[in-house]
């Protein structure tokens, strides 16, 4: 799930990854950006919809994986991979 978690509106974040739970059956590999896109809406409203920090996001997938384990992390955004 590469580019796609800031995306999703806030409201709808905790289905998204709980259905992401679901789905994953040994390994995910996600990555999220923690900062505002460079494209906007046709409303003006940012493409990312979720600006979260790191530590949130890790807190969000460490509620619904057993194993979570950040291998990137700078100031664009950060990649997870999940057991």
């Amino acid at each position: 799930c590469l580019d796609v978690l800031e995306h999703v509106e806030p409201e709808c974040i905790d289905a998204v990854l709980d259905d992401l739970k679901r789905l994953v059956k040994r390994v995910g590999l996600f990555t999220v950006a923690v900062g505002p896109a460079k494209t906007l809406l046709v409303d003006g409203s940012n493409a990312h919809r979720t600006i979260k920090p790191v530590k949130w996001w890790v807190e969000k997938l460490e509620a619904r994986f057993n194993h979570v384990r950040v291998f990137i992390s700078n100031e664009a955004g950060f990649g997870v991979i999940v057991q």
